[in-house]
């Protein structure tokens, strides 16, 4: 049986919506102009100046998702690096220098959750979701001073909303 013309262009516009559905800020190509991907992909949660005159893009599935990309713009607003900011590798860069929020922000975007304690009123904690081992839900923990806005330490550990070992699923 033969397909009538109407039902090849319908299919085919419906191969199309499907695929561009799956689009991923992680399949942007260096080169690519800053206007088509906020076109695509709406505007980014975070957006810091740099050194260059460029800036540092970051889209985030957070507060309920695992990743969060960064895009480097340069200055004439085409893409340079794409990069997935949250798993266990990229936070060695706390390691280096000083952070406070808005450099943590820049570097990893809005957190998924900021928690203070009653133990601890004097800090604040932001709390970010991401893949760890196996796929494991784990989170980033980063400590604050809250007088200063400096980072005091971070750690990773179970996500404890979300890790079945935690949860007893």
């Amino acid at each position: 049986m033969a397909r009538s013309p109407r039902l090849i262009k319908l299919s085919t516009l419906i191969s199309a919506l499907a695929l561009a559905g799956c689009a991923s800020i992680a399949d942007i190509k260096p080169g690519t102009s800053y206007n088509d991907v906020v076109k695509q992909f709406g505007k980014a949660a975070v957006s810091c100046p740099t050194e260059n005159g460029g800036t540092r893009e970051i889209w985030t599935e957070e507060p309920s998702g695992e990743y969060a990309w960064a895009l480097t713009i340069d200055r004439d607003g085409k893409v340079g690096n794409v990069t997935q900011v949250l798993h266990k590798e990229a936070f060695n860069v706390l390691n280096q220098g000083q952070w406070n929020t808005e450099s943590i922000r820049c570097q990893f975007g809005p957190p998924a959750r900021v928690k203070t304690f009653a133990d601890n009123p004097n800090q604040m904690v932001w709390e970010y979701r991401f893949y760890g081992v196996g796929y494991d839900y784990d989170m980033l923990f980063v400590t604050f001073d809250r007088a200063t806005n400096n980072m005091v330490s971070f750690s990773t550990g179970p996500d404890p909303e979300l890790n079945t070992s935690l949860i007893g699923k």
